[in-house]
């Protein structure tokens, strides 16, 4: 009679368990979703310099689109599709718009997170979280000039009317470079 009262008890345990996982599962995905929690993750504003990172050079084109991506992070996996058609877009194949992307993932496993997903880009970056990066959620798109400095930052998965904004501005006239 003991054992028939050890596998009940345990059976429901694990029933427990299991409902537990299937409400709570949802609740941390939204709860964790750049887009939806409404934290402040970038302290980076339209005007402000960009994010200094080394090895990227902005004055290379008209206008750089840091994507801030981690292979594990589902909203950027969920992205793709609209970044491969940022990639696949004119002003990226004329050379006006450069695609960076940044990952705190270490190069190598960076780009093969690109490749199982069919994207590619002109640079891929590695940082730390102890940089003075000041990006802490991804995805987080960040358009920036040729002189450095940030002319829009998207943070999360947007909805098809957050990536028309978003395209919106990347395919926008780029400003001519001054001459002194």
């Amino acid at each position: 009679m003991k054992r028939v009262f050890d596998a009940l008890g345990n059976a429901m345990l694990l029933l427990v368990a299991v409902m537990m996982a299937v409400w709570l599962g949802p609740q941390i995905k939204r709860q964790w979703s750049p887009a939806a929690s409404g934290n402040v993750v970038s302290s980076y504003k339209a005007g402000e310099s960009a994010p200094h990172l080394e090895a990227v050079q902005y004055s290379d084109s008209g206008r750089t689109l840091l994507m801030f991506v981690r292979s594990t992070c589902h909203f950027c996996t969920e992205s793709m599709e609209f970044y491969r058609r940022i990639a696949d877009s004119q002003a990226h194949r004329s050379g006006q718009l450069k695609l960076v992307a940044v990952s705190i993932d270490s190069p190598s496993v960076t780009e093969a997170y690109l490749h199982d997903n069919h994207l590619v880009v002109d640079q891929v970056v590695s940082y730390t979280i102890e940089s003075e990066i000041k990006v802490s959620a991804t995805p987080t798109l960040i358009a920036v000039d040729r002189t450095g400095t940030v002319e829009g930052l998207w943070v999360g998965k947007k909805p098809a009317s957050g990536e028309k904004d978003i395209e919106a501005a990347l395919y926008r006239p780029v400003r001519a470079a001054s001459v002194n």
